[in-house]
């Protein structure tokens, strides 16, 4: 075991050197508190579909009956 980790932490596993020790627990803690990474990841899948649907969305733009206008000479169309 390595010195200065309490053996709770490794009760299945034969830890050899400080990098494995600190691997396993890390996952110790990933194991203990996996619901708490489900708030920033459900936060991140969202900000990408706001995104993707934004992308959408502006291939409509101007293109709409109620939005419609004509356009000043030399304008260029917003919807490209």
């Amino acid at each position: 075991m390595v010195t200065g980790v309490p053996k709770t932490h490794f009760k299945f596993f034969r830890v050899k050197d400080a990098a494995e020790a600190t691997m396993m627990k890390v996952l110790q803690l990933l194991r203990d508190h996996w619901a708490l990474s489900l708030v920033p990841l459900g936060f991140i899948v969202g900000c990408y579909l706001d995104r993707k649907n934004d992308e959408e969305l502006s291939l409509y733009r101007n293109k709409s009956k109620l939005f419609q206008r004509p356009l000043k000479p030399g304008e260029e169309v917003t919807w490209r």
